[in-house]
């Protein structure tokens, strides 16, 4: 899950089954051709994914569903998972509701995202007040080897970015 239908679409559908655009490059992401089954499309948003089942080592399916915060907490309700994953900062409503998710199946929640709206409910629940069976792990720019590799463009990155923000950003 992440903000909206269309990074949905542009940045989990496309890296887990290849160009949402290109009928031709699905299966080219993370999960090969092979192991994807059917595919449900989100109403209203073009080439956007609801689900797709994908085939696991054991021969069964497992469903992959993509959800958008902005479809609200209710969205996120009944169904338990074994992985939810994240991708930007969630509400707190949504969060909860992946904790609730993952009750019944014993599964895991990752959260990818830099914390762009400060110590939120969710950031200090983190940094604060780590729970057993949680980890926090830092990664800052000194850690993206991409961005490390021009040291002058790399200064140049972040002077642009305003310095309120260059702490959230870099670190």
């Amino acid at each position: 899950a992440t903000h909206t239908n269309e990074l949905c679409r542009d940045r989990l559908e496309e890296g887990l089954l290849g160009d949402p655009m290109d009928e031709g490059m699905l299966g080219t992401g993370a999960i090969p051709q092979e192991c994807i089954g059917p595919i449900t499309r989100k109403p209203g948003v073009p080439y956007a994914v609801d689900t797709v089942a994908v085939q696991h080592i054991s021969g069964g399916f497992s469903m992959c569903v993509l959800r958008a915060y902005e479809q609200g907490a209710k969205k996120f309700q009944a169904r338990g998972f074994n992985v939810v994953h994240f991708d930007e900062e969630p509400p707190w409503d949504i969060w909860s509701q992946g904790l609730r998710a993952v009750t019944s199946t014993r599964g895991i929640i990752n959260l990818t995202f830099t914390p762009e709206y400060g110590m939120t409910d969710v950031v200090n629940g983190f940094m604060n007040h780590i729970r057993p069976g949680q980890a926090l792990i830092r990664a800052s720019w000194d850690d993206a080897k991409h961005i490390n590799e021009d040291k002058s463009h790399r200064d140049q990155l972040e002077q642009a970015i305003s310095e309120h923000e260059r702490d959230m950003r870099t670190k």
